[in-house]
């Protein structure tokens, strides 16, 4: 499989604070990826793959830009999850899914929106390890709560 080349096509502001990068594969002009800079945070992956509308990167980076209002952010698929940096979990579309106490801390609890963005998040706690809660609160100090 060749590596793909990707050239610089625009620059967009669509939001504030915000710079959004499109970049198009030179092998192969339907495929496109999106980087931000984010509130001086460099190279953000937004995106990459067939060519979506401005109004879909958008929303990405509105999402991302509200979980980077975070330190730390609870990441979890099923019982499990860790917490992690918003950087480190831009590659993966996640919604907002209530808070979780851990170590007397509360993180914002973020999940995948689809059955292959969990997959990411699978692949992510598989190597950083997972930590589990129960809503039965019977692990101690760990406690979901719904916000």
């Amino acid at each position: 499989m060749q590596k793909r080349k990707w050239l610089t096509m625009a620059r967009h502001k669509w939001l504030p604070n915000t710079s959004i990068t499109e970049l198009c594969c030179q092998n192969d002009s339907r495929y496109r990826r999106f980087v931000a800079t984010i509130h001086g945070h460099n190279g953000i992956f937004i995106y990459e793959g067939q060519a979506p509308g401005g109004e879909f990167i958008k929303r990405r980076v509105e999402a991302i830009k509200k979980m980077m209002e975070f330190t730390k952010i609870a990441v979890g698929v099923g019982y499990c999850f860790n917490i992690f940096s918003p950087e480190e979990v831009t590659h993966i579309d996640l919604k907002r899914d209530g808070a979780i106490i851990w170590k007397g801390v509360t993180y914002p609890f973020y999940s995948a929106t689809s059955f292959e963005e969990s997959k990411k998040v699978d692949s992510l706690l598989d190597e950083k390890g997972d930590l589990r809660y129960t809503k039965d609160n019977k692990i101690k100090n760990t406690v979901r709560e719904e916000v």
